[in-house]
């Protein structure tokens, strides 16, 4: 251990450090690279992350487009004599396409809220349309307005829902920083 000390000593008192220019040009620019290196890493992962916003942006704006079809699907829900196998087909699909499209927002701050409760409602409407299901063999059938009257609100609901699920993804891009995922 002392002679790495002595050794250490000596090269410190010695005339390298001041008789080799080519050492501290070499040092210099080596701190510059270095500088550049660490400048270029910053760079990146900025422009990553503004990347990664505008890619968000852009699929919050496709699904917003996809989900004001629906919107306007359930707004025009009016059939009061609508049976039991139409509002079963209409709430299959709706149910698919809702669910599909809000799956990637759940984690979402801003949207999350608003996913779970279309979510709730859907399965809502699921529990209110079996509650109006004809029993097989029956020989008469609902009155008129009965599988409408059972679903209508949920229906009216989840409109709302999507209609204020809509209005926040077009208004994403202006707040981009505030619509992080929760998981980022």
């Amino acid at each position: 251990m002392t002679i790495a000390v002595a050794a250490l000593e000596k090269t410190a008192q010695s005339d390298f450090w001041g008789s080799h220019g080519d050492f501290w040009v070499s040092t210099f620019i080596g701190v510059i690279g270095l500088g550049f290196t660490v400048w270029a890493v910053i760079a990146a992962t900025g422009a990553k992350r503004a990347a990664n916003r505008a890619a968000r942006s852009v699929k919050m704006q496709s699904v917003a487009i996809e989900l004001m079809d629906i919107a306007k699907e359930l707004g025009s829900f009016d059939d009061q004599s609508i049976l039991y196998p139409e509002a079963r087909e209409f709430m299959r699909e709706i149910n698919f396409k809702l669910r599909r499209l809000i799956a990637p927002f759940q984690d979402y701050d801003e949207l999350g809220d608003f996913v779970a409760s279309i979510r709730e409602n859907l399965t809502n409407t699921q529990k209110a349309l079996s509650g109006v299901k004809p029993v097989p063999g029956a020989e008469e059938a609902a009155p008129v307005g009965t599988v409408y009257n059972a679903i209508e609100g949920y229906v009216a609901i989840i409109g709302d829902g999507v209609a204020d699920l809509v209005g926040l993804m077009h208004t994403a891009p202006m707040n981009i920083g505030r619509s992080e995922a929760k998981t980022e």
